[in-house]
């Protein structure tokens, strides 16, 4: 829902060129398949951990304000890569 309301807000955004939308927009896309493909990986390794008996939930320290703080990383993150990389001058 949250990469919707970006996407949202990037269609409504005015950019100098057509061209520097579409990039911008590329770019999260990238990122975001790449966030995916990422959980999945992820997923895979915890369903190994759980059968191996492997605990990471560090004693419930990380929580629902540490998933927050994740989060709201990764969210700094994509808006980053999508808006910090190299700008073609055209």
């Amino acid at each position: 829902m949250v990469g919707g309301l970006i996407r949202l807000w990037l269609e409504k955004r005015k950019f100098k060129s057509e061209g520097r939308r579409k990039e911008v927009i590329d770019n999260g896309v990238l990122y975001a398949s790449g966030m995916i493909a990422g959980e999945g990986i992820v997923g895979i390794l915890l369903a190994i951990f759980a059968v191996i008996g492997i605990d990471l939930s560090l004693g419930g320290i990380l929580g629902n304000w540490g998933g927050l703080a994740f989060f709201a990383a990764l969210v700094a993150v994509m808006l980053l890569f999508m808006f910090g990389g190299k700008k073609n001058k055209k």
